[in-house]
């Protein structure tokens, strides 16, 4: 071998070293500081901080995370401002009370990656022939003219869904911009056919449409306070829908609206909505701004069938509850709801009328939004038909709790040098 081969072969090497080295990962701590068990507990990274710890992902690679027994933890990777990379590495974890848990990341060639169920999915079924043939689609800008009257629906299911392997919701994509539950009795994602050839407001084998909205907020709608009346999200310029992420660990859809017409005034909205598997319940991040100074929203939920009233509380010292318990589906079935409102941002309950306001039969928890400034909440279904456990009023307010608690308090994640 002559020096240059010799030269050749010693750039190899050191190119194969570099190739490993930066495919070794490292190690993770994560904590879970409550009592409570975390079952599929989230976790998110991003992207600065993993490349601040850990060797950047070399190309064809991917992240795996291993914590010993659980094996592979599912994880997606997530490019939430649609440039072409990833912005977050997200992934669930299981956790025993106060557990401390290690894990070990490692990057691995594409094509050895672990396979991950798919526990969470957004979806817009357009159908563009007015054929009642839907595709779905990644962004869509509202028609002008369209109306849920219009027909045949351009939407499938009226309007975007998002679900998980324990839930589904989906909002009205039209004046109305309401939120309403599907209730599931399969793991598996339905959102693409729901609907097709079905009627989803009588039972399926899958699960059915539970909630009646009417002019309610139902499942988490939002409004905005003007002179001290509530006014529904309903006349605006434009409304507009993207997916941003789906996959085996979360879902994230966003809806823009611009222009909204509330009173005599006029707002910009954006509402960005995330699903985590395993978990029955939505985090909606409401950004309002066209306005200086502060203002008043609040979301709610439905009071169309509910004999039994709301329980309203404070849960510690970080989150305030609407909790209702009672034979309020549309199958005449134990259905338990919760509104979960931060306290730092939480102005007041209130409980809007049957009748004579544009926002009725609705038990309201108002927070405060400063322009351009993320507010964030979290709805709750819990169907008896999902899960025996939510059955029992005692039983769901016992469960509603703790998961507000969890929320307030979430697992800590830590990197371990190398």
């Amino acid at each position: 071998m002559n020096e240059a081969q010799k030269g050749i072969q010693a750039l190899l090497i050191c190119i194969i070293c570099t190739v490993e080295a930066l495919a070794q990962g490292g190690k993770i701590t994560l904590v879970n500081p409550t009592n409570h068990q975390r079952t599929d507990q989230p976790f998110v990274v991003k992207r600065v901080d993993w490349e601040q710890n850990f060797n950047p992902i070399p190309d064809g690679h991917v992240p795996t995370i291993k914590a010993g027994k659980q094996g592979f933890l599912s994880l997606q990777l997530d490019d939430l401002d649609g440039d072409g990379k990833w912005d977050e590495i997200a992934f669930l974890a299981n956790l025993k009370p106060n557990e401390v848990l290690m894990a070990k990341v490692k990057y691995v060639k594409e094509k050895k990656a672990p396979k991950y169920v798919k526990r969470a999915n957004v979806r817009l079924g357009v159908s563009f022939q007015k054929n009642g043939i839907y595709e779905t689609v990644k962004s869509e800008m509202r028609p002008a003219d369209w109306t849920p009257q219009a027909q045949p629906p351009r939407y499938q299911m009226e309007g975007p869904g998002w679900e998980n392997d324990k839930v589904a919701f989906r909002n009205y994509f039209d004046s109305r911009n309401g939120m309403d539950i599907f209730g599931k009795l399969v793991s598996r994602m339905r959102l693409d056919s729901i609907g097709w050839n079905e009627d989803y407001h009588k039972l399926q084998p899958w699960g059915m449409d539970i909630l009646k909205v009417g002019t309610s907020l139902g499942a988490g709608a939002v409004a905005v306070e003007e002179y001290g009346r509530l006014l529904p999200l309903e006349k605006t310029a434009t409304a507009k829908y993207e997916s941003i992420a789906t996959g085996p660990v979360r879902g994230i859809l966003k809806l823009t609206y611009q222009d909204w017409e509330a009173g005599a005034s006029k707002y910009n909205l954006s509402l960005t909505i995330s699903i985590w598997a395993g978990k029955y319940w939505y985090q909606n991040d409401v950004m309002l701004s066209g306005f200086t100074g502060i203002r008043q929203m609040a979301s709610g939920v439905v009071n169309l069938k509910n004999n039994q009233g709301a329980t309203n509380k404070t849960i510690g010292t970080d989150m305030t509850a609407i909790i209702t318990h009672a034979k309020q589906s549309e199958n005449d079935d134990l259905l338990g709801m919760a509104l979960l409102v931060p306290f730092n941002n939480f102005k007041g309950f209130a409980e809007a009328p049957k009748a004579g306001e544009p926002i009725t039969a609705t038990y309201i928890s108002k927070f405060e939004v400063k322009p351009g400034v993320p507010s964030s909440y979290y709805f709750l279904s819990g169907w008896e038909k999902s899960d025996s456990r939510f059955a029992s009023q005692a039983t769901f307010e016992k469960f509603v709790i703790e998961e507000a608690e969890k929320i307030a308090k979430p697992a800590q994640l830590s990197f371990i040098k190398k």
